[in-house]
C-alpha cells in the first residue's frame, strides 16, 4: 500500500461536539493510533466544540467545529460539502445522529468516494423519524460498523438495515491511561456511577438501591460523576429518600482514571446499553463493576466471573447484588483480575485501531480498482 499510494488518504471524521463521550473519546484514541504515514486526518463537529477540544487539538490534526445553528442546519451541510470538496476528502467516517446525518448527506453530495458510520448505542428512546432517516443513509453508506453484537442485532432487527453492511468492532482503550490499581473493599465503601444523567443509565433505580444498601452498610458512600437534564429530578429523589448526605455529585472531566482510583465498585445500572466503555474502562482499572443485565453489557462481563450481573430496572435485584458482592469482598481481587484480562484480550485500542485502518485501506483499494 505505502508503494503503490506515496500520497497520503484524506479522512475525515464528523462528531456532533467534542464534549466527554464515549464515542468523542473512541474516534479521539484511534486519531491517535492511526499510522500517520498513511492518512492525513481530518475532524469536523456539527455543535461546536466541547471538553476534550484540547486533547485533540495536541493531535496536529486539522479541526474546523461548525455549529448548526436551526433544526434543518442547511449552512451546516454546505459548509461540511464545501470543506469536502475543497481538501479532497476520499473517506468520511461519521459518530453519533447529528455527525452522522449532516456528515452523510454532506459527503454525498461532495461525491466522496467512501462514507463510513459507526453506530454507538442501542437507541430504544428514538422515534420512528430517526429509524427512517438511518435507513435511508445506510443505503449510500460503504460500511457501517457496529461497537457491539447488540447494536448489529438493534440496527438489523429494529432499524432494517442489511445485516451484510453491518460489520462489529468492539471499543478499545489505552491501557497506558488506566493501570491495574485494585482497591479492597473497606467498611466505608465508595460505589461509583460514571454517566450522562438521562433516563437511559438508570440512575433512578440505583438510588432506590443504594437506600437498601445504606441499612446494612450505613458507611458506604456513592459518588455520581456526570451531567443531564435528570439531575435536579435525582438531587431531588436522594433527599426524598433522605440518602443525600452519602451522595457526592461530581461533574465529568478529562480524566476518567481519577474517578475510578476513588471508587471500590462501579455500577452500572443502564436500562439499556449498547457496549458500555465505561465499564471495561473500571475493568481495566482493576475497580470491580455490578452491571445491568443488558445485551450490551453481557457481552463484557460474565457474572461472577470477571464481574457481577444484576436484574435491568430493579432497585431491590440491584441492591441484593451489591450487597452479596460486598459481603464476599475476599473474592473481589480475582474477579478484578480477570476483569483486566478480558479488556487485555479484546478491547485494547491497539486491536480496534488495527481493525478500523484495514477497513479503510480495504474500501480504498476497492474504490482505487474500480
Amino acid at each position: 500500500m505505502e508503494k503503490n499510494q506515496p500520497q497520503k488518504i484524506k479522512l475525515a471524521f464528523v462528531l456532533c461536539s467534542l464534549a466527554y463521550g464515549g464515542a468523542e473519546r473512541l474516534v479521539l484514541d484511534l486519531i491517535k493510533n492511526l499510522n500517520p504515514r498513511l492518512f492525513e486526518i481530518h475532524l469536523l463537529t456539527v455543535k461546536g466544540g466541547g471538553g476534550l477540544w484540547t486533547e485533540f487539538k495536541k493531535t496536529g490534526i486539522n479541526i474546523c467545529l461548525y455549529n448548526k445553528k436551526t433544526k434543518l442546519g442547511l449552512l451546516t451541510l454546505w459548509r461540511l460539502k464545501k470543506y469536502f470538496q475543497k481538501n479532497r476528502i476520499q473517506i468520511v467516517h461519521t459518530h453519533l445522529f447529528a455527525g452522522d446525518t449532516w456528515g452523510r448527506l454532506a459527503a454525498k453530495w461532495a461525491g466522496a468516494p467512501i462514507i463510513i458510520s459507526t453506530e454507538h448505542n442501542i437507541n430504544l428512546d428514538e422515534g420512528p423519524a430517526k429509524k427512517i432517516i438511518k435507513r435511508i443513509l445506510s443505503r449510500f453508506t460503504n460500511q457501517i460498523i457496529a461497537v457491539s453484537q447488540a447494536v448489529k442485532n438493534y440496527q438489523t432487527l429494529k432499524e432494517k438495515i442489511p445485516s451484510q453492511k453491518i460489520i462489529v468492532i468492539y471499543n478499545g482503550l489505552d491501557l497506558n491511561r488506566f493501570p491495574f490499581n485494585y482497591r479492597p473493599l473497606r467498611q466505608a465503601a465508595t460505589l461509583g456511577i460514571i454517566g450522562r444523567l438521562e433516563p437511559q443509565k438508570g440512575h433512578a433505580p440505583a438510588l432506590l438501591a443504594f437506600k437498601e444498601v445504606l441499612k446494612k452498610y450505613p458507611q458506604t458512600k456513592l459518588l455520581i460523576i456526570g451531567q443531564g437534564s435528570l439531575k435536579p429530578k435525582l438531587v431531588k429523589l436522594g433527599q426524598k429518600l433522605h440518602i443525600a448526605d452519602s451522595l457526592s455529585w461530581q461533574s465529568p472531566r478529562e480524566n476518567v482514571n481519577d474517578f475510578l482510583k476513588q471508587i471500590n465498585i462501579l455500577l452500572a445500572p443502564s436500562l439499556w446499553e449498547g457496549f458500555g466503555i465505561v465499564a471495561i474502562e473500571a475493568l481495566a482499572a482493576g475497580v470491580p463493576v455490578i452491571a445491568s443485565q443488558v445485551d450490551g453489557l453481557k457481552e463484557i462481563i460474565t457474572d461472577g466471573e470477571n464481574g457481577f450481573l444484576a436484574p435491568v430496572n430493579n432497585p431491590g435485584g440491584l441492591a441484593q447484588k451489591i450487597i452479596e458482592v460486598m459481603e464476599n469482598s475476599d473474592k473481589l481481587e480475582g474477579v478484578s483480575l480477570k476483569g483486566r484480562k478480558k479488556v487485555i484480550n479484546l478491547f485494547t485500542i491497539q486491536q480496534m485501531a488495527e481493525r478500523y485502518q484495514k477497513i479503510y485501506l480495504k474500501s480504498y483499494e476497492n474504490i482505487a480498482n474500480q
